[in-house]
């Protein structure tokens, strides 16, 4: 199995690539080839080229959530990949997304004409599901676990524009990843808590020890008069993670600040990702 970040908000240290809010992961397994997300753009194109990546022979992609950073990409994806099975939310079609972090609502949803303009390239999912052996989507769910406090402002509402509500990010979507004797969880964004998303996938699979989390966790650094994880909530997270699951190593990027992962460093071993981070 080979997993490669393509784009992230980070580049590689040599800085030969592209970087942008936004994050897409390509993974090989049994012999296919997948991507997970599509970052704000088409930037992450350009990187997949650079590292000898053809888009066009991905067989399936996955969208985690419906916000523009992760789906900002889907037009130029589906230019350069005319194959792929696309799989996302069954709310996909209902649903806009807003964000408040800047002050004023901001529209931040996937792009419907998309949707329009190919309908059978989708598949809509409303519960778990193995897309390939070892291969399965996980429907996210709020759980015990806290959820990230930014999650306060991220709203949705029906595709006409009424019932505006804080988004409970039931359109969330990880990915696992089992082998013989272990599994992985991607998740790109983590707005149902990373720690929910842990314990779901010990539910559905508590037979194979987690080895790693690797996405974002939804801890952006902080703005002005923002109410956001404290160093005590790192430390409370950490103490949980090593009660749930003291086997997995939490891999992130995008979305976690650098605050956050100073303040979570000192409690457990935090490695970063960037444009071009592979994991073989």
């Amino acid at each position: 199995m080979k997993i490669i970040v393509l784009i992230d908000n980070n580049s590689d240290s040599a800085c030969c690539l592209n970087k942008e809010h936004g994050l897409a992961i390509y993974f090989e397994k049994d012999g296919k080839k997948y991507l997970y997300d599509t970052g704000a753009s088409a930037l992450f194109i350009e990187n997949a080229q650079k590292l000898g990546i053809d888009i066009s022979d991905i067989d399936a992609l996955i969208l985690s959530h419906l916000h523009d950073d992760h789906t900002g990409g889907l037009h130029a994806f589906m230019q350069a990949n005319h194959k792929a099975i696309i799989y996302l939310s069954d709310k996909a079609p209902s649903t806009r997304c807003y964000s408040l972090s800047s002050g004023t609502q901001r529209e931040i949803s996937i792009d419907f004409s998309c949707i329009n303009a190919a309908p059978r390239r989708f598949r809509y999912i409303s519960d778990s599901f193995e897309i390939a052996p070892g291969i399965t989507l996980l429907s996210c769910r709020n759980g015990f676990f806290a959820c990230p406090k930014g999650n306060n402002t991220m709203m949705k509402s029906d595709r006409n524009g009424s019932n505006l509500n804080i988004d409970d990010f039931s359109h969330e979507i990880a990915i696992i990843l089992s082998e013989d004797t272990s599994q992985s969880i991607l998740s790109a964004c983590s707005h149902n808590g990373f720690l929910n998303i842990i314990h779901n996938v010990k539910l559905l699979n508590p037979a194979l020890p987690i080895k790693s989390f690797i996405g974002g966790l939804h801890f952006p650094n902080a703005k002005s008069g923002q109410q956001l994880e404290h160093e005590s909530d790192f430390n409370h997270l950490a103490k949980q993670l090593k009660e749930l699951s003291p086997e997995t190593q939490i891999v992130t990027g995008h979305c976690t600040g650098s605050d956050a992962i100073a303040a979570l460093s000192k409690y457990i071993f935090v490695e970063t990702f960037y444009s071009g981070y592979t994991i073989l």
